[in-house]
């Protein structure tokens, strides 16, 4: 039997899947910029002020002149955040074993110095998983216009589905029939965008798209469609605003971040495309897309998201009694039998796209 060697930087690529750890806030960070909220309430609030584009009434010079003020008010809008709270316990026996660096690196550590890493990779642990889970919800929030919690059973109780809606327009949500999709080339990539365009243009606070993220079998359909070859057709007028790349489809090795493939262009306007493909991992273990393969995703400057935090429900949360204004809220405990030392972490994140009218999906492969 041949014994196998590995060097340091081979022990460290079998260790680590880099493609895993690599953060996967591109939505959150371009959606949810906004300065955070911290809230110590149950629920949280925000209002919307609506416009008008009353005109103002013709009189005749000698009236007393026609009254046209309305107040417009203000519609409220409540919403209960989501709920997170990871517990882990770090035993003495965590302490005995000798770690990989120790082997790698050639150098015992005592007990104390192991107890101590395991506590800090523990805490690191608590916080990226946190902040993917944050990251999964920025998505949900405007891909879907809702977030769906689904919360562990306590104690053998099951525990309902809560779904978060934000109000997104109903024609800014779009699924395909059965009977075509885009992957006839002869679909009317062109018209339905247009469509879409014009729906968004109208809805309650609503904008222009201006970019289009595609799943990864979406992306493909492109260099199929006829009506976008036509475009592309230098001899052809009216096209010249519309580009796409040709040949295989590349992504760069950060899948958190989108490829441009091209421009959907028109009069007074362009939309640029990108093809998306990331995957985050349940809680059942299993990878799930972020974006799916068979979406469309458009947005319009000025979705203006944030991330809200809500109350910590924890004694020494509370403090001095204003509550803890973090987003996450970390302690430790210990516990004399069985001897360990608790690390419990907690959040409750809701991030809140303030104009969802600004968002788009449509489902148009089947």
């Amino acid at each position: 039997m041949t014994l196998q060697l590995w060097t340091q930087r081979d022990l460290i690529e079998i260790r680590r899947d880099m493609k895993r750890e690599r953060p996967t806030d591109f939505w959150r960070k371009k959606f949810f910029g906004g300065a955070p909220h911290y809230s110590k309430n149950k629920e949280i609030h925000f209002g919307d002020i609506e416009g008008t584009r009353a005109m103002a009434p013709f009189a005749l010079p000698s009236s007393m002149g026609v009254p046209i003020f309305k107040d417009r008010g203000a519609a409220l809008k409540s919403f209960t955040p989501a709920y997170i709270k990871l517990l882990d316990a770090v035993r003495p026996e965590d302490a005995t074993t000798m770690t990989v660096e120790e082997l790698m690196e050639g150098k015992e550590l005592d007990m104390s110095q192991r107890f101590d890493l395991r506590t800090a990779e523990i805490s690191r642990q608590h916080i990226t998983a946190i902040e993917r889970t944050w990251d999964w919800m920025c998505a949900r929030a405007v891909i879907d216009g809702a977030v769906t919690v689904k919360y562990q059973p306590d104690q053998g109780q099951p525990y309902p589905e809560v779904t978060i809606t934000f109000g997104r327009d109903s024609n800014l949500t779009v699924a395909f029939g059965n009977t075509s999709d885009w992957s006839d080339p002869d679909a009317d990539i062109f018209g339905d965008v247009q469509d879409w365009i014009n729906a968004g243009r109208a809805a309650k606070f609503g904008g222009s798209f201006n970019e289009m993220i595609v799943g990864r079998n979406v992306a493909e359909v492109f260099q199929r469609n006829k009506g976008i070859i036509e475009k592309l057709d230098t001899q052809i007028r009216g096209g010249e605003a519309t580009s796409f790349t040709r040949g295989l489809q590349f992504y760069g090795d950060d899948a958190n971040m989108p490829t441009y493939i091209g421009t959907l262009g028109g009069a007074g306007g362009a939309i640029a495309v990108y093809a998306y493909q990331d995957q985050q991992i349940n809680d059942a273990g299993s990878l799930v897309e972020v974006l799916d393969p068979n979406d469309v995703f458009m947005s319009a400057p000025g979705v203006d998201g944030l991330m809200a935090y809500g109350a910590i429900y924890d004694l020494q949360a509370m403090g001095s009694g204003n509550g803890a204004r973090t987003d996450i809220f970390q302690k430790q405990y210990e516990n004399a039998n069985p001897s360990q030392l608790n690390m419990l972490s907690q959040s409750a994140p809701l991030p809140i796209p303030r104009n969802p009218n600004r968002t788009f999906k449509a489902t148009v492969l089947n």
